[in-house]
């Protein structure tokens, strides 16, 4: 308080979104302008939902609600014939508004290590949403029918709780 050429803005008293912010400085004839602030934030995982359909209908014939920690009620049984879909939302900790993340992924592992990856893209209603045909797919798997993991992966620059989730099992027949 007592030296006049000290100046202090407190980022986090003022609860700005995250996001990544120009600063400008100016005092008297001193004026910075490339000041780059990143603003980190939580992101929160909600509304998870599970569907199972036969690769040429357009409703699932199976669809499940996972809780916020939860996983899959079974291990799905899922044939050439099917798809499998997740839909979940993401959701600013601080906002508690459903928000973007720059990376939303979608793993199937298994027990050799082998690892298929997707990409869960958002709707018009900022919804992700991940939809695999089976059958059309075998050939990612090389194949290889057996249980895989599925875990979801999100992450982002501006997040400090990026992060890896199972959300359970599927056994996969091609």
């Amino acid at each position: 308080a007592a030296d006049l050429t000290l100046y202090k803005l407190d980022l986090k008293q003022k609860q700005l979104p995250k996001g990544v912010y120009k600063v400008e400085i100016a005092a008297g004839n001193f004026k910075q302008s490339n000041l780059v602030v990143t603003i980190l934030g939580k992101v929160r995982l909600d509304k998870i939902e599970v569907a199972v359909s036969e690769a040429d209908a357009q409703t699932p014939t199976k669809k499940a609600s996972i809780e916020k920690n939860g996983k899959f009620p079974d291990v799905y049984m899922l044939d050439h014939q099917q798809k499998f879909g997740l839909r979940f939302d993401l959701f600013d900790d601080q906002s508690n508004k459903v928000m973007s993340v720059h990376q939303a992924f979608v793993r199937f592992s298994d027990d050799s290590g082998a690892e298929i990856i997707f990409v869960a893209e958002q709707d018009v209603a900022k919804a992700y949403k991940f939809e695999m045909d089976i059958g059309a797919r075998a050939g990612d798997f090389g194949g290889k029918s057996g249980i895989y993991n599925v875990d979801l992966i999100i992450g982002d620059a501006s997040l400090v709780n990026s992060f890896v989730r199972n959300l359970g099992q599927v056994n996969l027949k091609f």
